[in-house]
């Protein structure tokens, strides 16, 4: 496999897999008290930041440039609002996968762009 196919493919899978670990918090909605119509609208409100990565990785798939800058300022916004620049282990769990998506996605345009391909 050649490296320059893994290396698009890094920035794809870290940002897969910090949906998959957002997904994964929405999922305890369904242990809180509460009826069904509550836990349901719980686990939908909790998805809309899974959603929305969703679709960013879907725009930054085929604009890399202006993606991986999206994704950098999502990682700064991560870290204003879940304050994870108080501790290594929450920046390094929440808000530096958006950080290294980010930069990959917008070195990987920017040489795309210079090559034409």
């Amino acid at each position: 496999m050649k490296i320059q196919t893994i290396v698009n493919w890094v920035p794809r899978v870290i940002a897969i897999l910090f949906i998959l670990f957002l997904f994964v918090f929405s999922l305890d909605v369904f242990s809180s008290n509460g009826n069904a119509m509550q836990k349901a609208a719980g686990f939908l409100i909790t998805n809309i930041p899974t959603a929305i990565f969703i679709l960013l990785l879907l725009f930054t798939w085929k604009f890399e440039i202006f993606g991986g800058i999206l994704f950098i300022l999502a990682a700064v916004e991560f870290t204003m609002y879940f304050h994870t620049y108080k501790g290594m282990d929450r920046f390094l769990l929440i808000s530096a996968p958006l950080f290294l998506s980010g930069i990959i996605f917008l070195i990987n345009g920017i040489k795309n762009r210079r090559h034409g391909g």
